[in-house]
């Protein structure tokens, strides 16, 4: 997670973590992949 603030930005990681929590998501592959779109 440190690695993807230090590129993406702390914003950018916490609205997608938003999104998998909304969703339920149950694994960081889902969060990866919000990151990488």
């Amino acid at each position: 997670m440190n690695s993807w603030s230090s590129n993406l930005g702390n914003e950018l990681v916490v609205y997608a973590i938003n999104i998998v929590a909304k969703n339920n998501a149950r694994n960081w592959n889902y969060i990866e992949q919000i990151l990488m779109d």
